[in-house]
């Protein structure tokens, strides 16, 4: 596979919190809206009850990954089970998201494992054959910026944008009949 344009399968990596995988949502949506592929997130248990209210992810795999702050981390078992189900899902391309406190390279070493064959994400330091493309992070040495403009940088950097950079949640239909009774006497 030559480019990024090619891919129709990638795989999101945004194991951490709620918040964190809304913020990323703009990210997907650029990849979506540029190579027309299918995006599956791999998340921690906590983030996977957004996962249905995000217009961009089409599948989800969940791991409460130990290189993240949870309260139960997959043991190491659990780990060569997820690397055969990613092996599994044949994805041509992988992008880690991150804030800048975090290494990517966890969870990149895990990719590389699993055989996916383009792997994107911020690092520090030189990340050698566990990233095809990576961005040195800049982080928080010469700026700060806000989750949604570091994930869209991210995948800017191979060619995805969208114009629509906001933060949206679907509601699910059920919801969208109820009447509220906040702020009625």
């Amino acid at each position: 596979m030559q480019s990024w344009k090619d891919c129709r399968n990638l795989l999101c990596v945004r194991a951490d919190n709620i918040g964190d995988v809304v913020m990323s949502g703009p990210a997907m949506r650029a990849l979506k809206d540029s190579f027309r592929c299918k995006i599956t997130l791999l998340t921690s248990r906590a983030a996977s009850v957004v996962v249905p209210h995000l217009p961009e992810v089409d599948n989800a795999i969940v791991c409460d990954a130990p290189w993240v702050k949870q309260y139960s981390a997959a043991t190491a078992s659990e780990l060569d089970t997820l690397i055969d189900e990613l092996k599994a899902h044949q994805f041509d391309g992988a992008i880690i998201f991150s804030v800048y406190s975090q290494s990517t390279l966890p969870a990149a070493l895990l990719l590389y494992m699993a055989h996916i064959p383009k792997r994107l994400a911020y690092a520090r330091e030189n990340p050698y054959l566990l990233l095809t493309d990576w961005v040195p992070d800049q982080e928080p040495y010469s700026k700060i910026v806000h989750q949604v403009s570091r994930a869209l940088a991210l995948v800017a950097s191979i060619g995805a944008h969208t114009r629509c950079e906001e933060l949206k949640l679907q509601v699910a239909a059920l919801l969208r009949g109820r009447k509220s009774s906040w702020g009625k006497s």
